[in-house]
């Protein structure tokens, strides 16, 4: 047997191993990602086609804004809520004019509250 000396490992080679397996790696992470947003964008559409036809047809956009156009009339009938609790608990020792004008009041801003385009731009 002869002891036939192995050759040497170099730092250049160490260097174009470390290469070759961070390239390898690159390129799966990135198979895997555009993999990924291919099944994200068959469940995106799959999910689209269960929605109404309105709301599939609708520009991402006008959601936000139909969504802060309810979370202001949320608040504005929440408003409204705490003042006829309010009215409703010192109702009774008031003068009948003044109720009738605080009934008045509250039915105005009833009204238009409940008005289908109040507030709407």
């Amino acid at each position: 047997m002869s002891d036939a000396a192995e050759p040497a490992i170099t730092a250049e080679d160490l260097e174009a191993e470390e290469e070759e397996v961070r390239s390898t790696i690159a390129a799966e992470l990135n198979n895997r990602g555009r993999r990924a947003m291919e099944e994200v964008d068959i469940l995106v559409a799959a999910v689209l086609r269960e929605l109404p036809a309105y709301l599939r047809d609708t520009p991402a956009k006008d959601h936000a804004q139909k969504e802060s156009y309810l979370q202001t009339r949320s608040a504005e009938l929440e408003k409204l809520e705490l003042a006829i609790r309010s009215m409703s608990q010192n109702l009774e020792p008031m003068p009948c004019e003044q109720k009738s004008a605080l009934l008045s009041k509250l039915s105005a801003d009833c009204n238009e509250l409940c008005r289908p385009d109040a507030g709407h731009h």
